[in-house]
């Protein structure tokens, strides 16, 4: 190492400006590999099976944010109309949404089943029964509100 060395001991200016920016390549890459990672991640969600249970409880939470629309699947896949997932009325009397197909679009898309109480007070009304197409975003909503995923995420024994 002594031919990299300066009389006196000090280091090549040019040999500690390359190990320099070789240094930095790496941070630069290493920090574009985890935003790859983390972005991939974020768009993973849940898999087909996962439900989203709504259990009825006394002390539901008011939606203040206007209904979340989304299209009614009809048999064949097209989407028909919209209708309105307002996360309070869905927990008045509980029900379950069941992810039962998941499209590989980015972000994911979701054909998922409804079935327990009414999802909203209007016109919008999905019914107590309905298969519906969501998006990854909606569908994370719809579980932070319920609580979680599955049935023992917020249950209550009064």
């Amino acid at each position: 190492m002594e031919e990299f060395n300066l009389p006196g001991g000090d280091v090549d200016p040019r040999i500690a400006g390359t190990a320099g920016m070789l240094g930095f390549a790496i941070f630069v890459l290493a920090l574009f590999g985890s935003m790859a990672a983390l972005t991939e991640l974020a768009q993973d969600g849940p898999d087909i099976g996962e439900s989203v249970v709504f259990t009825p409880r006394q002390d539901t939470r008011y939606w203040e944010e206007p209904g979340i629309p989304v299209p009614r699947a009809s048999p064949k896949g097209e989407s028909t109309w919209n209708c309105v997932l307002t996360p309070s009325v869905m927990a008045e009397e509980g029900g379950r949404l069941v992810l039962e197909t998941k499209e590989m679009a980015r972000p994911p898309v979701y054909r998922a089943h409804w079935a327990g109480g009414h999802t909203d007070r209007g016109g919008g009304d999905c019914g107590v029964s309905a298969d519906l197409t969501l998006q990854l975003s909606q569908v994370r909503t719809l579980a932070r509100i319920a609580g979680g995923w599955g049935m023992n995420h917020g249950v209550r024994f009064y």
